[in-house]
């Protein structure tokens, strides 16, 4: 996500979350598959009604896909909310389609089955959003943001270039982190002068190489926190920026080879 104004998601959930930046990115269509949202019988998810029981007493309710009042959690409702108001903001632009079985309705949400009677399935992109869109004509987003080619071309060119950047400076940090490990010294400044320097565009914002490495970041934290000395340090330190060095030359690649209309 790049510019001056990328667009921003919000949401209590990994599915919230990402309907709401599919719809930021113009999406043609979002299906949701499994959101039942509600409790059957200590279950997540069941594609089947049963009667009640006496450990669905205590739980909130919330109106079933097929009419029905359904025992569901207080966090649970909480994402029916944020659905229902996410279909509210994007499904004037963006077809928004409930394809679970059994569960929650979601106000806003056309619930259908995952057949024939699924556009994407059945191949009717009549029904989604931009079907008829001319080619090369730029969209505007609910956020005000415009999507054109010449803006992803930009966007990519940007995302090698600050990659790029990214290993070229890890590769110098592993080179001195071998100088230190061989030399045995305990000179770190020119190693913390690249350090701040990948600083910087590691947390660009909006970085792809950030998200790519996050797991990596935790982990070497982790590690960090039993290290007993500084030779323990820079070997720890040195997979990490290997893992670095590696994601940004793989993500190079792959972006290096986003088609794009002549």
């Amino acid at each position: 996500m790049h510019g001056d104004t990328p667009p921003a998601a919000s949401g209590s959930s990994v599915a919230t979350l990402a309907v709401c930046l599919a719809g930021e990115l113009c999406a043609r269509s979002i299906t949701l598959l499994g959101q039942d949202l509600s409790i059957s019988h200590g279950r997540y998810a069941d594609d089947e009604p049963t009667e009640k029981h006496d450990d669905d007493i205590g739980y909130l309710t919330c109106g079933g896909i097929d009419g029905s009042k359904l025992p569901t959690k207080a966090d649970y409702l909480l994402f029916i909310s944020e659905l229902e108001a996410l279909a509210a903001a994007y499904s004037d632009r963006v077809a928004v389609l409930n394809c679970t079985v059994f569960g929650a309705y979601l106000e806003g949400w056309e619930h259908i089955p995952l057949d024939e009677r699924h556009p994407v399935v059945s191949g009717n992109w009549k029904k989604l959003a931009f079907r008829d869109r001319p080619s090369g004509e730029v969209v505007q987003g609910p956020s005000g943001m415009v999507v054109g080619e010449v803006e992803l071309k930009q966007a990519v060119n940007d995302e090698i270039r600050q990659l790029t950047t990214v290993h070229t400076l890890t590769s110098k940090i592993l080179e001195e982190l071998d100088n230190l490990l061989a030399s045995g010294s305990n000179d770190v400044s020119i190693l913390e002068g690249f350090e701040r320097q990948l600083l910087k565009h590691m947390t660009k914002k909006g970085s792809l190489i950030t998200f790519y490495c996050t797991h990596a970041k935790l982990a070497t934290e982790a590690s960090l926190q039993s290290v007993e000395n500084l030779t323990e340090n820079f070997m720890v330190s040195s997979d990490y920026y290997g893992f670095i060095a590696a994601s940004a030359n793989r993500l190079i690649k792959r972006l290096s080879d986003v088609p794009f209309k002549s």
